[in-house]
């Protein structure tokens, strides 16, 4: 299409080729017009959606050829009639052929604020960020909204998703508090209550810290602001004193909208399940699972005593052993008999699989892993594990977020290697990112130059890399600590030392020989094996590398009274020893991870990026 000339012999030309180009693309079918007058006033196009309703009405050839004769500030005036037109049709590509006809310079003063809103909303919907920001961010528009509060309303709504888009989450938030004090439908509100809370649950303690002194353009933005900062606090209070800390809120903001219209998750708050009379532990004490099943009754039961001893516990546990019965049916049903009001396992996946095929369950039940045949089962069951294909995952997703697109994949060879290469080879491409190779080793064989430099790209004769080769952004490694430390050193000694190397928890090990050699690793590590956490805080001993389990058994005893809480809200969260917990649609619980980069030695963690 041709672009806007300035001359205007040229300007003719420009426009007749568009109209024909908009006819052959077949709005020619559109009703012709009865030779009445289609320019509307000024200030009808500048009503902006109210002008769109009777705009779709009109031919948008026939307005294509008035603007060809038509002068400025005329001619803008149709184009922008034409571009109501496609915009309420929802044609993104005949309105961005319009909007490229209209030169910012030539818009008349009294236009200014329908064309910004049109071309802001269409170069956010083409993902144009420089193109929306030029439009939306004009200074001159806060003065043309003061007395228009439908545009007002818009304004702030594209600002706020254009700072969303640039991940400026401070300043989207911002633009939806002053759209918040112009809205009255109770509709509305709770639209945009929801959006302002997922704004709030993504901003950091020093966002926070810094919303409490910004500057505010009135006293009203100022209140509707602290509240909300005041709500996303106690979301971040220790879990046992929320419910305590939103009647306070409550109290302190009478009036504020999140008091009519409360956040789902924030509502759900109170709902608590209360601490049951009656718990059964259904775990494998004997067996070849056994060790396993007692790490988790031990966990479970250290952590269950501490409640005791602090008075806010009193349930009866019951530990069941789940190999002891003839069949799992039979052991579950004897500990529902005995009057378990709460099942805490099994442990075992096929066991889960049986539960998780069952039609219903007579009480909550929270199994201790994933069946294998992913299911949800019964509404009765939830689902907590350590499956290591959910640690790759947040690998992926963390180095995603960290800008990092192509990766370079090294697993060990064999089952468990060949099934979490495949798990990061499936969220990675999902999200867009290129694998530039795949590394297959032998575990402890300590020579991986060789097949390295061959994944590398490197000619190991010369030292050069082959031509078209160039090094990844990454490296995902699958391995023990060992491998991992081994591996990082190979790649140094291939030109690939810079090159980040990520891994899960299985390349963690806080031996001093294994740290030295490691330099640089990134890993994704449960709270426990970083050294912190709830356990950690409350002077509980370093275990073995192994007692996950004794963690996960500590979890499953603060999970088991907010089971009910974190379903009805997803993005709640329980600081825990083998992640930060939360649940997902299908009742499974996540584990959100901390990062670690050995440096120097030792461990230094991160910051979270992007979510992870």
């Amino acid at each position: 299409m041709p672009s806007i000339l300035t001359l205007r012999s040229r300007l003719r030309g420009s426009l007749a080729a568009l109209a024909a180009t908009l006819l052959l693309a077949g709005c020619a079918g559109l009703p012709a017009l009865d030779g009445t007058d289609t320019a509307a006033p000024v200030a009808q196009v500048a009503a902006g959606t109210a002008q769109a309703a009777g705009a779709a009405q009109q031919d948008p050839f026939a307005l294509l050829r008035q603007a060809e004769q038509a002068a400025s500030p005329q001619r803008e005036l149709l184009l922008l009639q034409v571009a109501h037109i496609y915009d309420a049709q929802g044609d993104s590509v005949r309105l961005g052929r319009v909007l490229q006809e209209i030169k910012p310079g030539t818009v008349d003063d009294s236009l200014l604020l329908p064309y910004s809103l049109l071309q802001g909303s269409w170069a956010l919907s083409q993902r144009q960020w420089p193109a929306a920001a030029g439009a939306l961010l004009n200074p001159a528009l806060d003065a043309k909204v003061t007395s228009d509060r439908a545009s007002a309303i818009r304004l702030h709504a594209l600002r706020a998703e254009l700072y969303e888009a640039q991940r400026q989450p401070v300043d989207a938030l911002q633009e939806r508090i002053r759209q918040g004090l112009l809205v009255s439908d109770p509709g509305e509100q709770a639209l945009l209550g929801e959006t302002t809370w997922r704004l709030l649950l993504q901003l950091s303690d020093q966002d926070l810290q810094f919303l409490d002194n910004a500057d505010t353009a009135s006293r009203a933005e100022e209140q509707l602001l602290a509240g909300w900062v005041a709500l996303a606090r106690v979301q971040r209070t220790g879990f046992d004193r929320r419910v305590a800390a939103l009647n306070d809120w409550r109290r302190s903001w009478p009036l504020h909208p999140a008091n009519r219209h409360m956040p789902a998750e924030m509502a759900a708050i109170g709902q608590q399940q209360g601490d049951e009379a009656r718990i059964a532990l259904l775990l494998p004490l004997t067996g070849k699972r056994a060790l396993a099943g007692q790490a988790v009754r031990d966990g479970f039961l250290s952590a269950h005593y501490r409640h005791l001893a602090d008075g806010t516990a009193s349930a009866q546990i019951d530990v069941i052993d789940s190999n002891a019965a003839p069949d799992l049916l039979n052991a579950y049903q004897q500990a529902v008999a005995q009057g378990a009001k709460l099942v805490i396992g099994p442990l075992e996946r096929e066991q889960v699989q049986l539960l998780a095929s069952q039609p219903s369950l007579p009480v909550p039940t929270l199994a201790l892993n994933n069946p294998p045949n992913p299911a949800a089962g019964p509404q009765a069951l939830y689902q907590f594990s350590l499956n290591p294909e959910d640690d790759v995952q947040q690998v992926a997703e963390g180095a995603m977020a960290s800008g990092l697109r192509r990766a370079l994949v090294i697993a060990p060879q064999g089952e468990r290697g060949e099934r979490l290469l495949q798990a990061f080879l499936r969220h990675w491409q999902q999200r867009g990112g290129e694998i530039t190779a795949q590394m297959r080793y032998a575990p402890a064989s300590g020579n991986y130059s060789v097949p390295l430099a061959q994944a590398l790209g490197l000619d190991l004769a010369s030292g050069q890399f082959r031509p078209g080769a160039t090094l990844p952004d990454m490296v995902f490694f699958v391995g023990n600590a060992t491998d991992a430390a081994q591996m990082v050193e190979t790649l140094a000694r291939n030109n690939a030392g810079q090159v980040p190397v990520y891994a899960t928890a299985q390349s963690w090990s806080n031996r001093p020989e294994i740290l030295q050699r490691a330099e640089g690793l990134r890993i994704a590590l449960s709270p426990w094996q970083a050294g912190t956490g709830p356990l950690r805080e409350t002077g509980e001993p370093v275990l073995p590398d192994n007692d996950m389990l004794y963690a996960m058994g500590a979890d499953a005893r603060e999970l088991y009274p907010r089971l009910s809480q974190l379903r009805s809200g997803t993005t709640l969260s329980l600081p825990g020893n083998t992640g930060y917990l939360g649940m997902d649609g299908e009742r499974r619980i996540v584990r959100r991870l901390v990062w670690g980069v050995v440096q120097g030695g030792q461990l230094r963690l991160l910051p979270a990026v992007g979510g992870y």
